[in-house]
């Protein structure tokens, strides 16, 4: 093995092991430290409405929020975007009643911003919530080209709740609506302790119970390649960043394990 062979196992894996910790401090949300809490009693994700050819879908947040010790005024929910191209059509309502778009901050409304790396809505209750109040919130928006292109079959990815959350989900469920013409192939979860349900092109997940902060969970369904989708822009970089770690990763493991022990 050439010693610049070795600077770039070296730097990769600096690299990934920078990566490992920023995920870790990512899922990880700072409490609240004001003595403030609630808890999330039903924290609901639907997947639907999808267009396999336009590489969009729809997705609803449904949250059923109780109030501990408040009071709390707003909430607000982040969406990663480095594996989408964009978010449209939000939409956020309280006990069912739709709320105005405003960035204002004032009570009864909501704020959505692209904000580069996330897409931020933040909403408003129309009052501040007391203890022992609760709140249903529900959270409509459709997602653009997060779908994967794959001739074996196409692949959605989603992060339906995730784990930087500072209070706990009591219970949830997953659900994907896939279109008539395109049956699930493969289905899964991670972790794989949600319990699943398939009926037809619906499929169905369950959480195990209780949803501690960093407990999340992220739905993967693979369908029949739809040739009429173009690939997202961001896959071909996100495909060789993986076929890279997969390939050079046990190797770099290797030799940080080598380098340790030589030098210790």
């Amino acid at each position: 093995m050439s010693r610049s062979t070795i600077q770039v196992l070296l730097i990769a894996g600096f690299i990934l092991f920078g990566n490992v910790i920023a995920a870790v401090a990512q899922t990880f949300e700072e409490p609240v430290s004001d003595g403030r809490s609630l808890r999330w009693d039903r924290y609901d994700v639907a997947i639907e409405n999808m267009d396999t050819a336009a590489n969009r879908f729809q997705v609803t947040e449904f949250y059923t929020i109780t109030v501990e010790v408040g009071p709390f005024r707003y909430g607000f929910a982040e969406i990663p975007q480095d594996r989408l191209e964009s978010i449209s059509d939000v939409l956020v309502y309280e006990n069912r009643s739709l709320l105005a778009s405003s960035c204002s901050g004032s009570p009864g409304t909501y704020c959505a911003r692209d904000e580069g790396d996330t897409y931020s809505i933040e909403y408003n209750f129309t009052r501040a919530l007391q203890n022992g109040e609760s709140r249903e919130i529900a959270i409509r928006y459709t997602v653009h080209g997060a779908l994967r292109s794959y001739s074996g079959g196409d692949q959605l990815y989603w992060v339906a709740v995730p784990g930087d959350r500072a209070f706990p989900v009591l219970s949830s469920k997953v659900t994907v609506t896939l279109p008539k013409d395109r049956p699930p192939q493969v289905t899964a979860s991670y972790p794989d302790t949600w319990q699943k349900t398939l009926q037809g092109n619906v499929i169905t997940w369950q959480s195990p119970g209780r949803l501690d902060g960093g407990d999340s969970v992220e739905v993967r369904v693979q369908y029949p390649h739809d040739a009429r989708m173009k690939k997202p822009s961001w896959q071909a970089a996100y495909d060789r960043e993986q076929a890279y770690l997969d390939h050079w990763q046990p190797i770099v493991s290797l030799l940080l394990v080598a380098l340790t022990v030589l030098f210790t």
